[in-house]
């Protein structure tokens, strides 16, 4: 390729400016809907005597739910259409996370129609800490519905929902449905593990926070568990800015859940939000941290 056309490739790559994901607050039902507006880049060139740049194609919106998400680069076959064992199975081994202890594709509980599937997701050890868990099964059944997907233009034609068990404060299981909204085709740049580590530790630097542990999840591409340290005093800033930060501009993970902790270790707010199928629930100190009530 000569060296003029490199040239016009390169300034049309810088001229792109990324989008940035609009905040959207969670409701207090604990399963707001949050749809993401993500941009898609496009660069084609057609191979001649000069090699002139062809098109460039931005702003496509995969966040609405009649649009189908473009393909990574790897193509979508590998992901599409396992079984549903299989899909369990292998979300069941990628997410490393030891509180998931099993995972189950079955019937929808209640409807005899066989077609109409239901992911279940065995949680250890959630009793008080039910928003991590159901945030836990969320990802998992956004996964393994991603994972069984053939032809589908969105996840809930794939599965009609999910819940989780785990044992309760007296110590008899207990199982909770989990919330699902619009669930689109979607898919994430996530960067590298030790990038994502980094940008917990920047955005918690320019927050004035303290990281008391991050974890890295791999459900299918990449989800965030966070635990910060808030000091003493009012806040500056509200939980959609952190969130937003936290998610990448445009969003590129999967899921993300935030622990906001005092410096005594009490829990202050638990929030925890899933792309795939689209809600998030939260409890605690949400006046202080700006999350409006619904």
């Amino acid at each position: 390729m000569p060296d003029k056309s490199l040239d016009l490739l390169e300034q049309l790559w810088n001229d792109v400016e990324p989008g940035r994901a609009p905040l959207v607050h969670l409701v207090g039902a604990g399963h707001a809907v949050r749809r993401r507006r993500r941009r898609a880049l496009v660069v084609a060139v057609a191979a001649g005597s000069l090699c002139v740049v062809s098109a460039v194609v931005l702003g496509v919106n995969l966040a609405q739910s009649h649009d189908h998400a473009l393909s990574p680069s790897d193509g979508t076959g590998e992901r599409a259409g396992l079984s549903p064992d299989q899909a369990a199975a292998r979300v069941l081994g990628s997410v490393d996370e030891p509180a998931v202890r099993d995972v189950q594709v079955i019937g929808m509980p209640g409807d005899p129609t066989p077609s109409r599937t239901w992911v279940r997701t065995y949680i250890k050890d959630a009793a008080g800490d039910t928003v991590h868990g159901e945030w836990l099964a969320s990802l998992v059944a956004g996964a393994v519905a991603e994972l069984m997907r053939t032809n589908q233009s969105s996840l809930d034609q794939v599965i009609q929902g999910g819940d989780f068990v785990h044992t309760g404060p007296h110590g008899t299981q207990v199982t909770e449905q989990l919330g699902m909204g619009q669930a689109a085709q979607e898919y994430f740049d996530s960067p590298s593990d030790p990038d994502l580590r980094d940008r917990v530790d920047q955005v918690a630097q320019h927050f004035g926070l303290t990281v008391a542990s991050v974890r890295v999840l791999h459900p299918l591409d990449s989800a965030l568990d966070v635990r910060l340290v808030v000091p003493p005093g009012h806040v500056s800033w509200t939980m959609g800015d952190l969130d937003r930060e936290l998610m990448g501009s445009p969003v590129d993970i999967e899921g993300l859940y935030v622990e906001l902790d005092s410096p005594s270790g009490r829990v202050l707010l638990q929030a925890g939000y899933q792309e795939r199928l689209a809600g998030g629930g939260w409890s605690g100190e949400g006046d202080r941290f700006g999350i409006q009530h619904g």
